[in-house]
């Protein structure tokens, strides 16, 4: 049986609890900020391709 990701989530466990919780509001503006950048260059990149 392995074991291996079972292993390194508990050996990163105590880290993980001490983060500290990002504001909703936040994580929502940057979600909205990373999908524009990622339309953006799809864009650039379908409009590169065509010339």
């Amino acid at each position: 049986m392995r074991c291996g990701p079972l292993y390194r989530f508990l050996w990163l466990w105590p880290y993980l609890s001490y983060v500290e919780a990002v504001p909703i509001c936040k994580v929502q503006d940057d979600t909205k900020t990373l999908i524009k950048t990622i339309v953006t260059r799809i864009n650039d990149i379908s409009h590169t391709v065509g010339r």
